[in-house]
């Protein structure tokens, strides 16, 4: 009988002891200091990315419990940042993802077509609160190690962008879009960001410039000089078509964007003392396509390099006021166009 009172009190005492151990689990995991995160939902995200977003981001919630609550409310995914704190339940963190009110409303950065990279640094690093300089995000994207490692994630990022002559590396490799800015965001996350949203709109394009004979940096390349030479949809196609023409007849592309590029300026009209610079994005000068790109570019100005027109024209003159196009066939063409349309 003693021994039997002797077992009792010790599993009695081992039952104190786990369930002691229990509480203090449960006590620390309550008293655990609240912060806020979060989470980017990209375009495309599956469930289960969502999830593990979540889960990586510091929200003390299991996978499955989550999963079964997305099930539950038969939730939609909406592209956007989100702002969580981690000590949300998955009924909470599922009606904020439901709900495209919801999404995170802080800071963004607005990439909008035709920005060049130093455009960008410099958006950015007004939005950094003094972190960074303008010329401390410019070195960032210019450090060769950082290229290097970019290079073995993103396939469009070949050995041309390390070249001698171009300019900014990454100009021309970062899609047009708006970019949630979480409060002291990082330049990797930003860069991730932008190199993984022009991944997704290169996609479609991985066999299309060799078809065209072209690399994956020539193709940018002339879709970033689309990009500035146009100001209307319908005429993308067509100047893709004049550039192509001119490559055919080994001319130079002749564009005045590029020049300015060359310079580093921007201004209403090239003199032709400007086309004089020497420079190999000068495409007065250099027969051919820039080193790289010159600008960040759409996804319709890669589209129209895709499918450029078939047309018979080597030459186009955009109206000053309207930035309607003019398309000639032969050179005396042009210069008529030029001087009765010139530019003040």
């Amino acid at each position: 009988m003693k021994k039997m009172n002797k077992k009792i009190l010790i599993i009695v005492g081992l039952l104190i002891v786990v369930c002691g151990a229990i509480g203090s689990y449960f006590a620390l995991k309550n008293n655990k200091p609240t912060q806020l995160v979060y989470v980017t939902v990209e375009q495309g995200d599956s469930v289960e990315n969502v999830i593990q977003k979540v889960v990586d981001s510091g929200v003390d919630v299991a996978s499955k419990a989550l999963y079964k609550e997305f099930v539950a409310q038969d939730a939609k995914i909406y592209a956007n940042c989100y702002e969580l704190k981690t000590n949300m339940t998955p009924k909470e963190i599922v009606t904020i993802l439901n709900n495209p009110t919801s999404n995170y409303q802080g800071d963004k950065l607005v990439v909008i077509e035709g920005d060049n990279l130093v455009n960008v640094a410099t958006k950015l690093a007004e939005k950094s609160a003094g972190r960074y300089t303008r010329d401390q995000i410019i070195e960032y994207w210019n450090n060769q190690d950082s290229i290097k490692k970019w290079m073995e994630s993103y396939w469009f990022l070949t050995e041309d962008v390390l070249s001698s002559d171009v300019l900014y590396p990454l100009e021309g490799y970062f899609a047009p879009a708006t970019y949630p800015l979480v409060p002291n965001f990082d330049l990797e996350t930003i860069t991730t960001k932008m190199l993984d949203a022009m991944g997704a709109n290169m996609q479609p394009y991985q066999e299309v410039s060799a078809r065209h004979g072209l690399s994956i940096n020539q193709f940018i390349s002339l879709g970033s000089i689309v990009e500035r030479e146009t100001m209307h949809q319908e005429d993308r196609p067509k100047v893709a078509g004049v550039f192509f023409n001119r490559l055919e007849q080994n001319m130079p592309l002749g564009s005045d964007i590029t020049v300015l590029y060359a310079m580093q300026q921007h201004k209403e009209i090239v003199t032709y003392a400007d086309l004089e610079i020497d420079s190999p994005y000068n495409t007065y000068k250099v027969t051919g396509l820039t080193p790289g790109p010159i600008a960040m570019v759409s996804k319709s100005c890669l589209e129209a390099v895709s499918e450029p027109e078939d047309n018979d024209y080597l030459y186009f003159f955009a109206k000053q006021d309207t930035g309607e196009i003019i398309y000639s066939k032969t050179l005396e063409e042009h210069e008529k166009v030029s001087k009765e349309n010139a530019w003040q």
